[in-house]
Parts: structure tokens; C-alpha cells; sequence
């Protein structure tokens, strides 16, 4: 899920120009989804890394830089959505490891936001995937460019398959899958 980094400068910029767009208010507001990626690697032994993303993506962001703590984050990825560039690839994450006709769809709630620094903090919330809920915290890096631009956010951690109850292929495939969630969010929209 993999992180940028900004000055402390260009976050007080971005909060200005959120807060003079009204958008620290931390009014939900949807994700831009065609800017939105939910992406994941995953090691295995004697075919190297595999790389994968989520092309459907729905989820609501509430933002509030004055008070990071009250941001909150909370969406949903069609499990039948993945691509990683092999039709039959595909298929078989869906219906192996995925078992995406019994679960359609995985989703993070967020519970808690601790800002780490200027341009970093760590959400902390629910990740439901394969029919099982466990805590998750993603270390999520913040991007502004300038006045009246997207302020970019990219999450990234790892979750252990295992604990979802997906252990096919089991120690060939990695337990350790890597994830990686990029959004934006346009001012004073």
C-alpha cells in the first residue's frame, strides 16, 4: 500500500486551502474512484512476486486536518474487481484464495487516526475479508501539490492471509501480502 513524503510547509498550505474550501469539516465526502487503487503483492516460491489490483472501488473519506483524529475513512472493494494481468491468474485468486461468489466484497471501516508527523499518519480500523473482521493499522502518507490541487493519501501494510481464513497454497504462496490504498480528494469538493 509505498509512501511520498511532503514538508511540513506544504501540509499547513493544504490545511489552509482545505480549510478556506470548508473540507476540514470532516463532511464525509466519496472517494474519487477514478483515482482510487487498492493494489496488493504477494511472494511465492518459484514464481516470484506476484502483483494485483482491485478495479472497483466505492468508499467515503471525512477529513479533518486541524484535527487528524477525527478523520475517518470507511470502504468497500469488489473481490470479483482483482487484475493482475492473467485472465487465468485471475480466475483462480477468485475462486481460491478469494472465494469471491461467497464474499463479493472486503471492507475497512476506520476506528482511529494518530498523526505520526506532518505528513503521516497511522489509521487504525476494520478489515473484513473472506467473512472474517481483524484490526488493521496502515501507515497512510499525505501529498499536496499546491492551492486548488488534489491532496493525494496512500496507505500502506501488511495483513497475514492466514488470519482471514485463507490458507490456500499454503507455504508456497506467502501468509505476508503486502497492500497498498492511493485515493485523493479534491478541495472544496
Amino acid at each position: 500500500m509505498l509512501t511520498s513524503s511532503i514538508s511540513i510547509y506544504r501540509l499547513a498550505a493544504a490545511v489552509a486551502v482545505l480549510t478556506a474550501a470548508g473540507a476540514a469539516s470532516a463532511a464525509p465526502r466519496p472517494f474519487d474512484v477514478a483515482h482510487a487503487q487498492v493494489a496488493f503483492d504477494v511472494n511465492s516460491i518459484g514464481f516470484g512476486k506476484t502483483h494485483g489490483e482491485f478495479r472497483s472501488v466505492n468508499g467515503r473519506l471525512s477529513l479533518d486536518f486541524d484535527r487528524p483524529q477525527n478523520s475517518r475513512v470507511d470502504f468497500t472493494v469488489a473481490t470479483g474487481s482483482i487484475e493482475t494481468g492473467s485472465r487465468q491468474l485471475d480466475d483462480y485468486i477468485r475462486k481460491t484464495f478469494l472465494d469471491a461468489g461467497d464474499f463479493p466484497e472486503m471492507r475497512f471501516r476506520s476506528t482511529a487516526v494518530r498523526e505520526i508527523d506532518g505528513s503521516h499518519v497511522d489509521v487504525t480500523g476494520d478489515l473484513t475479508l473472506h467473512g472474517v473482521t481483524r484490526p488493521l493499522t496502515v501507515r497512510v502518507s499525505v501529498d499536496a501539490t499546491e492551492r486548488g490541487q488534489p491532496v493525494r493519501f496512500t496507505a500502506v501494510g501488511v495483513i497475514r492471509r492466514s488470519e482471514f481464513g485463507i490458507r490456500a497454497a499454503t507455504p508456497i504462496v506467502a501468509d505476508e501480502v503486502a497492500i497498498r490504498v492511493a485515493t485523493q480528494a479534491v478541495p472544496g469538493r
